[in-house]
């Protein structure tokens, strides 16, 4: 049995969408867990009219998403475990071509695809540590939506998500992989990340959460990277996570000209403290001249959201 865990916050929009695309998967051996984190608007009246025995509500105060992640998983009794948030929906296949895998070896840890956002990953199958560093970086780019786990790895190693606003994701699986030693990646699409609605909470730019954030993701970032043998340099992370943040500026729906205007003022703050040469790889190379030259940004924004529409259609269409 797979456990699937959705936190929920105020989704009357789209939860239903989402729980759709769950019930319709070929893949039916399913424990729903719904943890309602508070909502103010009408999801819960929504969940309580589900007829699914399969589904598992769960109310809370409002705490944030990785409250009610660890809510959820503590509940699950499923021998797999997955991470669905209620604003996305689940394309074809998504239980039924991963858990088989992990039916064929007790010594796979979880399985990882790609979202409709990313490029297809090939087929990996990663034993040891070795095998992990090398391949890290691209094992990086799964998000936790992306993947089905062996749900006693979780257990055994007491891993929970962290209370941050930001990357809590990213902070839990950087501590999951230093307790994994099989890792299966899969070619093809099964998840549908929506990116068209950004939440005030996300979108907004802050200075100063992002300097505090850095020094959290820094800490676990050294620990994973030393583990594996490896080193990081942080401005190239610094000035891709203030990509991501403009990127949202410039493209969520409730911008306008004021709030760009007063966010990029910030962004230039930030980017003026370093310089070309401290950038190691290319790609942050090229986010720091985008991020220099906002009109270019725009443009480059633009482009990238069109190809993004066009590319959603062609895997919904499928």
């Amino acid at each position: 049995m797979v456990s699937v865990v959705l936190p929920i916050y105020n989704q009357e929009k789209y939860i239903n969408r989402c729980l759709d695309s769950i019930y319709a998967q070929e893949y039916q051996n399913l424990e729903i867990i719904c943890v309602n984190d508070g909502s103010t608007d009408g999801t819960l009246n929504l969940l309580q009219a589900e007829k699914d025995m399969r589904l598992l509500i769960i109310n809370q105060e409002n705490q944030g998403v990785s409250f009610a992640r660890n809510n959820g998983m503590s509940q699950a009794k499923g021998k797999y475990l997955a991470f669905v948030d209620p604003d996305d929906y689940l394309l074809p296949g998504y239980f039924s071509s991963h858990v088989s895998i992990l039916e064929s070896d007790d010594s796979i840890d979880f399985v990882g695809f790609a979202d409709q956002t990313k490029n297809s990953f090939k087929n990996l199958d990663l034993v040891g540590r070795e095998a992990i560093a090398v391949n890290l970086d691209t094992v990086l780019k799964i998000g936790i939506w992306c993947k089905i786990y062996r749900h006693s790895v979780l257990v055994d190693n007491q891993l929970q998500f962290l209370p941050h606003r930001l990357g809590e994701d990213l902070l839990f699986t950087y501590e999951l992989l230093k307790y994994c030693n099989h890792i299966v990646m899969r070619s093809g699409y099964y998840y549908f990340y929506d990116t068209d609605h950004v939440s005030a909470t996300t979108g907004i730019f802050n200075d100063d959460s992002i300097d505090r954030d850095d020094d959290i993701f820094k800490e676990k970032l050294v620990e994973l990277y030393r583990f594996f043998g490896l080193t990081y340099n942080f401005i190239d992370r610094k000035i891709s996570r203030l990509y991501g943040y403009a990127s949202q500026i410039y493209t969520n729906s409730y911008s306008n000209n004021f709030l760009v205007e007063f966010h990029q003022t910030k962004i230039d703050t930030v980017i003026s403290q370093f310089n070309w040469r401290q950038l190691s790889s290319r790609k942050a190379k090229v986010q720091y001249l985008l991020l220099k030259y906002p009109r270019i940004l725009s443009l480059v924004l633009q482009a990238r959201k069109l190809q993004r529409v066009w590319k959603n259609k062609r895997v919904i269409r499928k």
